[in-house]
């Protein structure tokens, strides 16, 4: 699963390089730039410096409550929000100045390039380390500079265009351990591009119309890029994005968090993230969970583990249609963290096509939690059908509700094994199927199926709840269609937790 971070790992090898270092963060206006440039600020190992004129010293704590009085006492702010000026006011740079350019002679060169720059740029450079790496942000460059040469002298071509004046301050920055940061609200490329060492795009999209956003890094010199995209998110005014998912194989296993309180006609899902996002679960109803063609099947077990091991240790039945990757064994893998192997055998149940007459690989220990479905007798009962109800009616005895986690593809399966088409008239008739099925028992069931599989379709109309799940370079992300939710990353869960559904704003 992704790791929760508060900077992509490429960025925190940028900052701990020795200056000077130049960078872009690029995007439209609400993209990001302003928290993402707060937290390298806060992430770096020396002398900080913001120059703003988004953000004022008022505001910043303000709008940046996690950075607290210390850290942001510890940013040396200079705000121009309020100020005014162009390259001609500020070309008669103050006698003080001049003490910065050491060995500058009164009208050398040096000094006369170095009082082209905007004020504010001269207050930053004063303001940075001789020897002490320094970081400098500028939110944003383009208010600036395009705010300074909006005054600049027209009489006989004096003053420096953009581009000189953009030369000179990496020229004047690249003198001094200083890693400089420039935001710029243009989204096309412009000369300073090829000039600086790093190049980062901030970028906002919609995907079922809810909002998603991407930093995607277009260079970085120096740093290998092992991802060039991170969806992030910037909720309680913090940047926080996602690594890819490793391997299925290696995420943790499942933790279930204790109810906090009961409500009655509601299962507590086992996960503070899914019940922030998605509600709790209410008995005698029906979530579909939907899934894009590349997300793992191992997702669903990841969500609901906690799930199955809440339900199984208040004694509540537990009734699983499979995948054909899964197996009791996987499952209790999961589900060990919280719950014993008497309450997993005692209280959930695998139902599988198998008669059991073939060779198996699962361990004696698990073969009590299977239910060998037929077809049915004759007579109109079987064997698997009693064991089913026998199994459901013991949990709902004794007052404790129940949880089904059915995958279409494990129907699939049966019908396969069987040899019964999944033809219009199964289709027509499982809405009905399952409705009976749960409809007057005392357990929330989970559907989850495939996008564009013909049985996913029909049982639409019968979930109140319907999660769609994608996968997108490497991250899982979800979102409720019904009811409507935000956009969700799956992360790695910290603290004791399952996992976390970050929230993306």
């Amino acid at each position: 699963m992704g790791a929760h971070l508060p900077l992509p790992s490429e960025l925190s090898e940028f900052l701990s390089l020795p200056g000077p270092q130049s960078l872009l963060l690029r995007g439209s206006p609400g993209s990001g730039k302003t928290t993402l440039s707060i937290s390298l600020l806060q992430g770096f190992q020396g002398k900080r410096v913001l120059v703003t004129s988004r953000v004022s010293a008022a505001k910043l704590e303000q709008e940046f409550p996690w950075l607290g009085e210390s850290g942001h006492r510890s940013i040396e702010v200079i705000d121009t929000t309020g100020a005014t000026g162009d390259s001609r006011s500020t070309s008669k740079a103050e006698p003080r100045i001049r003490e910065l350019l050491t060995g500058a002679q009164p009208d050398s060169e040096d000094l006369r390039r170095f009082l082209w720059l905007p004020g504010p740029m001269q207050q930053a450079w004063g303001a940075a380390s001789e020897s002490a790496p320094t970081i400098v942000v500028v939110d944003s460059w383009d208010a600036l500079v395009e705010s300074y040469l909006g005054g600049a002298s027209k009489d006989g071509g004096a003053s420096p265009s953009r581009v000189d004046i953009e030369r000179i301050l990496l020229e004047r920055m690249g003198s001094a351990p200083i890693h400089l940061v420039l935001l710029l609200e243009r989204e096309g490329q412009t000369p300073l591009d090829y000039l600086v060492n790093g190049v980062v795009h901030l970028k906002t999209e919609f995907q079922d119309e809810r909002l998603e956003r991407w930093l995607i890094f277009h260079k970085l010199r120096g740093i290998r890029i092992a991802n060039a995209m991170y969806p992030f998110s910037l909720e309680g005014g913090k940047f926080e994005c996602i690594e890819p998912m490793r391997h299925p194989e290696s995420f943790p296993s499942g933790r279930a968090e204790p109810e906090p309180d009961a409500i009655p006609g509601h299962i507590w899902p086992g996960s503070s993230s899914y019940a922030d996002g998605f509600g709790r679960l209410p008995l005698g109803s029906i979530t579909m969970l939907e899934l894009d063609s590349d997300v793992p099947q191992s997702v669903p077990y990841l969500l609901f583990s906690p799930t199955v091991a809440q339900v199984a240790g208040r004694g509540g039945s537990v009734l699983i249609l499979p995948d054909t990757d899964a197996d009791p064994e996987v499952l209790w893998g999961r589900v060990q963290p919280s719950l014993s192997q008497r309450k997993y055998l005692d209280h959930v149940r695998f139902v599988t096509p198998t008669d059991g007459n073939g060779a198996s690989t699962l361990a004696p220990t698990f073969d009590r939690t299977l239910i060998h479905i037929g077809p049915t007798n004759g007579s109109g009962g079987s064997k698997w059908e009693e064991q089913l109800d026998t199994f459901l009616g013991e949990g709902e005895g004794q007052g404790a509700p129940g949880f089904g986690l059915f995958h279409l593809s494990g129907i699939h399966g049966l019908t396969s094994a069987y040899k019964v088409p999944v033809g219009p008239d199964m289709i027509e008739r499982l809405p009905s199927i399952v409705r009976r099925l749960v409809r007057d028992k005392a357990m929330h069931t989970v559907l989850v199926g495939r996008s564009g599989d013909r049985l996913l379709e029909a049982l639409r109309r019968v979930a109140p709840s319907h999660i769609r799940v994608r996968m997108r370079q490497g991250r899982i992300l979800l979102h409720g269609r019904s009811p409507w939710t935000p956009t969700f990353l799956l992360a790695a869960g910290q603290d004791h937790v399952p996992y976390e559904l970050l929230r993306v704003v």
